[in-house]
């Protein structure tokens, strides 16, 4: 009996050991880089440093539906955003991603397929990076401006946001305009509320496959309609990240 119940100990003592290992691999893996990067990391812009600016920026497209639209609307404001786009995207609607570039927009890379980084390891985050900077210069982009999908990072990102010359950008502004519940004017009041000088604001122009709710960004152009006169109103001025100062 007394040996039944040592064996026992033992197994639960070889579990819990594993999976501290487990939890501390994590941590030193996807949890201490994540919170680096998204708060303490000095080379990562989350505000435009400049007084009296904002930066509109759009992640997960480009969408068909959506996008050009969304373009046809900055067109009108004579504003510039940054596109930070899914690559598996972008390879479809490349007539989009031209356009963005001529019309002055930054067009950045928000990762090859919007996967979780922080449960990816090496090989996925190398590939990432590497078809991501491959499809930028093919477009003739030489500054990479790079967001991680939600924000979030591993262990490697930064070596390999290093190795392929390209500078994080992150937020300080969101408006939930993804989900399911989210209405143009909800959008409407999150931007206008949240939104103080200096502030990077990030919206969305696709989401179909990277987890936004069906139409989502048809309420976000809608909101923006509103959003970017009002803005314009409080005596904001739109930049890109190359005009942003780093602190």
């Amino acid at each position: 009996m007394y040996g039944m119940k040592w064996n026992r100990k033992w197994k639960w003592s070889r579990l819990a050991a594993a999976l501290g290992l487990l939890a501390g691999g994590f941590t030193v893996h996807s949890v201490i880089p994540a919170l680096y990067h998204k708060h303490r990391n000095p080379e990562v812009l989350r505000r435009t440093g400049v007084p009296g600016t904002v930066m509109l920026t759009f992640d997960d497209g480009p969408d068909p539906d959506y996008t050009g639209r969304l373009l046809d609307l900055l067109k009108k404001e004579e504003v510039k955003a940054a596109f930070f786009v899914v690559t598996r995207e972008a390879v479809k609607e490349e007539v989009l991603i031209d356009r963005m570039l001529s019309e002055g927009h930054v067009v950045g890379f928000h990762s090859m397929d919007h996967q979780n980084a922080m449960v990816r390891g090496y090989l996925h985050t190398r590939k990432d990076f590497r078809t991501g900077s491959e499809f930028m210069k093919r477009k003739g982009i030489s500054d990479i401006w790079y967001r991680p999908p939600w924000g979030l990072t591993n262990l490697f990102s930064w070596h390999f946001v290093r190795k392929y010359g390209m500078r994080m950008v992150l937020w300080d502004v969101m408006a939930e305009d993804w989900e399911k519940g989210a209405t143009a004017g909800s959008i409407r009041k999150k931007c206008l509320s949240r939104v103080k000088d200096g502030s990077i604001l990030c919206l969305h122009d696709g989401g179909r496959r990277t987890g936004g709710a069906p139409g989502a960004p048809e309420k976000t152009l809608e909101a923006l309609t509103y959003v970017i006169p009002a803005l314009k109103e409080a005596g904001y001025r739109f930049i890109l990240p190359s005009e942003a100062v780093f602190r």
